[in-house]
């Protein structure tokens, strides 16, 4: 693990309808379906002003009386002045300070397994703004390497 301050940066891509939620595991099938629906639809290639093919998936809006649920986001890092088309939305990641892990293994076991590994550690957590981000070292599913950032004070 290690921490990084990040500069703010600006999202364009898809999120769930609603709230999703870590009781009974609901968060599994409720992102699967989203992360399906953009590669079934290669969401991808849509996304305008894209400054990267990595993939941004994000937690956020996380309810302050239930830290379980919360919002969850795909997309690419776009230029600042880049509007999202329709069915797209926008979020701005803040500027912050983030713990860095990296999950390895395969996907996508080794990231639900690094998130439960970071619920039990004792962190200063915001529960802000958290991400993944999957570039090259992600794309061998039997092998991969994500990154996970996470929030904290």
């Amino acid at each position: 693990m290690s921490y990084h301050t990040i500069e703010p940066f600006k999202l364009i891509g898809i999120r769930l309808e609603t709230k999703t939620t870590n009781q009974q595991r609901q968060s599994s099938p409720d992102c699967e379906a989203l992360w399906d629906r953009f590669e079934r639809e290669n969401l991808i290639d849509r996304i305008p002003d894209k400054l990267s093919d990595r993939v941004f998936a994000v937690y956020h809006d996380y309810d302050q009386n239930d830290p379980d649920s919360f919002n969850y986001f795909l997309g690419c890092k776009v230029n600042s002045q880049a509007s999202p088309p329709d069915g797209f939305t926008a979020i701005e990641v803040p500027a912050g300070r983030y713990q860095v892990t990296i999950a390895h293994g395969r996907m996508p076991y080794c990231t639900a397994q690094i998130w439960q590994e970071i619920e039990k550690l004792d962190m200063n957590r915001n529960f802000g703004v958290d991400f993944e981000v999957y570039a090259d070292e992600s794309t061998n599913r039997d092998d991969a390497e994500v990154p996970v950032f996470v929030s904290v004070h």
